[in-house]
């Protein structure tokens, strides 16, 4: 069936069904037998006569050794049909964040508006105020305790910042191998490892790294460097004090060197001085001390001196000057080059600069909530969690949300404590990691959205197992991943992707070893190769080249690219008329399996739009009109002759809501448009019931019990 939608009840009786033959594309129709009430063994089937090959087995021959078990699907449906598949990669300046989302979890109302009274991530500022837009440590916390087995601690807080229970791996090339570890000393630390180490217009890392922070993606270039083992440097502050008296003798705590005997002036026959710049007198009388930071003395009147009176005796014949040094115990930074993880070079709509407190890393001695003391470096990675007996109170209706209470406790600065990061080994999923190690491939590869995206589609299509090269490029069912799957692709924004006229669909293979600078492996060019017939040799090479370019800037126009995914599924209409033939353009067509002819087209080849995106889409006026479109109704006949029930009944409701945006009158929601293309036809010359043209699904027995159905 041309549509990923199958509406046939499971409960309907098992009649002769028809089958359509994958050789030959939409060929005759083949009758199958109804399944007999029990199902002999294929050693039963192998020994008995003919005429009684479908009589069921009996104890005797379902016990013989070496039996093999039957497949639940019949032979003819073992072999698949490779699907297509669009993948539509989000391109927007929200992807640059390091923020997996807009606002905390819990924070915002249906509507996606902040709650008064919870916090943001931050408004770019150290405020941990949990009152206004302030941010705090949640912001570095990926999820709320990552020591947590359950509960509330293991719910994502900010999924796109570092989890210690995570093993960060780079990326994949189209081979299967991967991309370099990043720098595992943290001094040197790729901004972007992607934009680096990309086959194809790679990037030149910096000669020298920078103290970056946790910026958004490529800032302050894609190919900086930034170091994240830059310390405080603590400075104790030294503050002098001069001072003076009558007298011929200093006290013992004066500065070595310090203690000055000098004459006193005389007025009238009394001994005198003069001081300027007091800022504290001690004592009284001819023995009183004048101080100051700076105190100035002379034995002769001056403008701005005051004079200071003594008597006519020897004890005030000279007076004494000296000064005492002090250094506080209170240290003052004069650099802090330490690295932080709420804050960083940042765009508008990033989120790099939300939260711009100091790093905990202080060098000094803690005791964590669960007992253990540790010793911060002076500097260094480090991430947030949930102290441990932090209790948060939670709905008691089975949600797993929190109360009111419980949020105004889980968003206290104060309940929160640091984690270094440290350079030593331990164990994650049962492998050995070295901690350092996999913070910096965290920071070079999943820092932001767009880079955790990135990194985990290359992963998905090239790992090892699923990269298996093809040698022969018509041989689409020979075993490799990428034989099994064809692609598409566009950007949601970028106007160089998206699926023109002129875009194809292939597998996912290499036939050749190819360059990826070479034009063979142009993203864009082998995207739109136009009307071949030829599979591209380098198709795998060009669809992990536009994965590792991808940027992040411009709107979210998704209705627009849902529908272009949608319309691309419709192409090659009337390829099954005589004389004409597909080409890679079409969707259903398959390349001859003998590297001659003209082909088939495979009405049941199954459809998947593969959306990557971070966020609801924004930009008015885009996409379909939705009077445009078919949508839901009460009675609504739907390709197959099944009948839409009332779109407002129970069950319905629960699958589809219009959502239709009230500044955006007349447009489809996304909603609308994902209806509107599961239930058109898309190639109505492949999918015709009336004239027996149909791709019937497999309806295993349900009498016998045999595959274990109720």
């Amino acid at each position: 069936m041309s549509r990923s939608r199958r509406l046939l009840a499971q409960t309907r009786a098992l009649t002769p069904a028809l089958l359509l033959t994958l050789a030959s594309g939409l060929g005759a129709a083949i009758p199958v037998q109804a399944v007999p009430s029990s199902l002999p063994s294929v050693a039963a089937l192998s020994a008995a006569p003919a005429a009684s090959s479908t009589a069921p087995a009996t104890a005797s021959t379902a016990a013989l050794a070496g039996e093999v078990q039957l497949s639940s699907t019949p032979p003819n449906q073992t072999q698949s049909v490779p699907p297509n598949i669009v993948m539509t990669f989000d391109d927007s300046g929200s992807m640059q964040s390091s923020r997996v989302n807009d606002n905390p979890p819990w924070t915002t109302d249906a509507s996606g508006n902040q709650i008064s009274g919870l916090p943001d991530w931050g408004n770019g500022s150290n405020d941990t105020s949990t009152t206004d837009s302030g941010g705090g440590p949640w912001r570095c916390g990926g999820v709320i305790d990552p020591t947590a087995t359950s509960g509330i601690g293991t719910h994502v807080m900010n999924g796109v910042y570092y989890n210690p229970n995570i093993i960060y791996y780079p990326p994949a090339y189209a081979n299967g191998t991967s991309f370099p570890n990043a720098d595992a000393t943290l001094t040197k630390v790729w901004v972007d490892g992607i934009a680096v180490n990309r086959p194809l217009n790679p990037v030149t890392a910096a000669a020298t790294a920078g103290y970056n922070g946790n910026a958004d993606l490529d800032r302050p270039s894609a190919g900086a460097l930034t170091d994240l083992t830059g310390t405080i440097q603590y400075t104790y502050p030294t503050t002098t004090i001069y001072y003076a008296t009558f007298g011929t003798t200093c006290p013992a705590n004066a500065d070595a060197g310090s203690c000055s005997q000098n004459p006193s002036g005389t007025k009238s026959g009394i001994y005198v001085y003069y001081v300027r710049n007091v800022d504290g007198t001690t004592g009284s009388g001819t023995a009183t001390v004048y101080s100051g930071v700076n105190l100035r003395t002379r034995n002769s009147s001056s403008s701005g001196y005051t004079k200071v009176t003594g008597d006519s005796t020897s004890a005030t014949q000279n007076y004494v000057t000296w000064t005492v040094t002090n250094t506080s115990t209170t240290p003052t930074s004069s650099t802090d080059n330490r690295w932080q993880c709420g804050s960083g070079s940042a765009v508008s709509g990033g989120g790099g600069d939300l939260w711009n407190a100091a790093s905990p890393m202080d060098g000094q001695s803690h005791t964590l909530s669960d007992g253990t003391s540790v010793t911060y470096p002076n500097g260094g990675p480090y991430y947030y969690r949930l102290k441990q007996g932090v209790s948060i109170a939670m709905n008691a209706s089975g949600s797993g949300d929190p109360t009111t209470a419980g949020l105004t406790t889980l968003y206290d600065a104060s309940n929160w404590e640091a984690v270094p990061v440290t350079n030593t080994s331990v164990t994650i999923n049962g492998q050995s990691v070295n901690q350092w190690q996999n913070f910096a491939n965290w920071y070079a590869y999943y820092r932001t959205r767009n880079q955790m995206a990135r990194t985990s589609i290359s992963r998905v299509f090239g790992t090892g197992a699923l990269a298996t090269k093809i040698t022969d490029p018509n041989a689409w069912d020979d075993g490799g991943f990428g034989s099994v799957v064809r692609m598409a692709w566009q950007n949601l924004d970028a106007g160089t992707y998206k699926l023109p006229s002129s875009a194809i669909i292939s597998s996912l293979i290499d036939t050749s070893a190819c360059s990826a600078t070479s034009t063979t492996a142009s993203p864009s060019g082998i995207q739109q190769s136009g009307a071949i017939t030829t599979p591209p040799a380098c198709y795998r090479s060009a669809f992990f080249n536009w994965i590792f370019q991808v940027p992040a800037s411009g709107g979210t126009p998704t209705r627009s690219a849902v529908d272009r995914a949608g319309t691309f599924f419709t192409r090659g209409n009337g390829n099954t008329t005589a004389n004409a033939h597909g080409n890679l353009e079409d969707p259903y067509w398959q390349p001859p399996a003998s590297g001659s002819g003209n082909g088939n087209e495979l009405a049941c080849r199954q459809n998947y739009h593969m959306l990557v995106t971070d966020g609801l889409w924004n930009g008015g006026s885009d996409g379909p009109s939705y009077s445009s479109l078919t949508l839901p109704s009460s009675g609504l006949t739907l390709p197959d002759g099944a009948t839409m029930p009332d779109p407002a009944s129970a069950g319905v409701t629960s699958i589809y809501n219009p959502v239709h945006d009230a500044g955006d009158t007349g447009y489809a929601s996304l909603s609308d448009v994902a209806f509107h293309y599961w239930a058109t036809d898309l190639r109505s010359d492949l999918y015709k019931p009336a004239s027996g043209d149909i791709v019937s699904p497999y309806l295993p027995d349900q009498k016998t019990s045999v595959f274990n159905i109720s």
